[in-house]
């Protein structure tokens, strides 16, 4: 019935599928309704992160491409955050290398974002 009922039902699904323990369902869920994870409770983060951090990749990666998008300053100080924390979560990982090709990867695609590239030069990626 939730499902059915989605958009309006989301807080009541996601908190339902949290309560379950299917984190692999909040994270489409997540993905499906565009949440950024920077909106999202710390705590429910943390509990998806000790279960299976690779969860969360692909919810950071979206949040960052659809934030570098908007093509202001603001969104791209959210972009940069949301870049550190996939840089965390790839080195916990153990995957730098990964991580390296990715952010060669953006840092070409958005060459010409002159804001974005000084957003990354402060936080030193």
């Amino acid at each position: 019935i939730m499902i059915g009922l989605l958009p309006r039902s989301y807080p009541f699904y996601a908190s339902f599928l949290i309560e379950r323990k299917q984190y692999a369902l909040w994270a489409d869920l997540q993905l499906y309704m565009a949440t950024p994870p920077w909106e999202t409770d710390v705590e429910i983060l943390r509990k998806v992160e000790m279960e299976d951090p690779y969860l969360l990749l692909p919810l950071y990666h979206q949040a960052v491409e659809r934030c570098m998008l908007q093509k202001n300053r603001d969104s791209y100080k959210a972009a940069v955050q949301g870049l550190a924390y996939l840089r965390t979560m790839y080195e916990r990982l153990n995957q730098s290398r990964r991580w390296n090709l990715y952010l060669t990867h953006i840092m070409r695609k958005y060459a010409r974002l002159r804001s974005l590239r000084k957003e990354l030069e402060g936080l030193a990626l």
